[in-house]
């Protein structure tokens, strides 16, 4: 049965390709530039969008916007591709880009997978505001403000420095190399912090967060519900735990050797690590999840 099921999937997989061979691509594409002033900001409203800004030493703004039209047919892509709308102004300091899908009386939804890649590029300190849905938002070396809401979006921050929101559905984040003072409230989102310096406050429903954790790191709070939270540890001695779980567990890798003492109290356990010195302080509060503390191997 198992030889009969490889030969079949075999004779199949030439099919699949030339499937996939056949998907025809149409494009069209927008452009406009702002000339650029102090405390403007860039605001961006898309579905179905993967968003790319990235700061610069520049006075403009530039904003790039492409159509993507995928379909079997070349024709319906060509036809469906004008169902892809995309509006590129500015209204007093704000730059505003959004994209949507319109459908006329009496017509048709369209049948090609319909998307658009905006290409922004900024001064560093202009501030940021992206809503997006089913899409990738990649932000890169800005020190303005940012305020991100986004579902089923993944959210990748580097060289971030400011301050800024963050609230994502269905999206993992990832954030290196950034200072700031940050706020993060996730919903079945996954969060990767590293090498990041300055204040972090994370609320977290139905998730994983893993974070560096390094002197610089001065504060970096964490209540979440259903979540597992992993510290990477680079020296245990230049931080101040306090750690809480409830309805879960902590757990402390041996190689870091550290002293503490585990507090169990019905279904809470604590750990304070390093208590009254003057470092970074890390608050971790969970329920129905596991908080470790790991050697850090970088």
């Amino acid at each position: 049965m198992k030889k009969l099921f490889h030969i079949l999937f075999i004779l199949a997989f030439p099919i699949l390709i030339l499937a996939q061979d056949d998907i025809q691509t149409v494009t069209k594409d927008y452009k406009e530039t702002f000339k650029y002033k102090k405390n403007f900001t860039v605001e961006l409203n898309g579905e179905r969008a993967d968003v790319n800004v990235q700061g610069g030493d520049t006075e403009e703004i530039e904003i790039t916007a492409r159509v993507v039209s995928k379909n079997s047919s070349k024709r319906e892509a060509e036809d469906d591709i004008d169902n892809m709308n995309v509006i590129l102004e500015k209204i007093g300091k704000v730059v505003y880009a959004r994209n949507y899908i319109s459908i006329r009386a009496n017509e048709e939804k369209p049948n090609s997978n319909l998307k658009v890649v905006f290409d922004i590029k900024v001064p560093k300190s202009c501030n940021i505001v992206i809503n997006n849905s089913f899409g990738e938002v990649q932000l890169s070396n800005l020190n303005g403000i940012i305020n991100l809401n986004t579902k089923y979006s993944k959210i990748n921050l580097a060289y971030i420095e400011g301050q800024g929101e963050v609230e994502s559905l269905l999206g993992d984040i990832n954030m290196h190399s950034s200072f700031g003072v940050f706020n993060f409230k996730l919903s079945r989102a996954d969060m990767l912090l590293q090498n990041s310096e300055g204040y972090y406050e994370i609320e977290s429903k139905y998730g994983a967060i893993e974070a560096m954790v390094k002197p610089e790191l001065e504060v970096l709070k964490i209540t979440g519900v259903s979540v597992d939270v992993t510290l990477m540890v680079e020296d245990i001695s230049s931080s101040y735990y306090n750690l809480i779980s409830t309805n879960g567990k902590i757990q402390v890798d041996e190689s870091l050797n550290t002293e503490y003492k585990l507090i169990e109290n019905d279904e809470v356990q604590s750990i304070e690590i390093n208590k009254g010195i003057d470092c970074s302080k890390l608050s971790i509060d969970t329920q129905y999840g596991t908080i470790s503390l790991s050697k850090s191997t970088l």
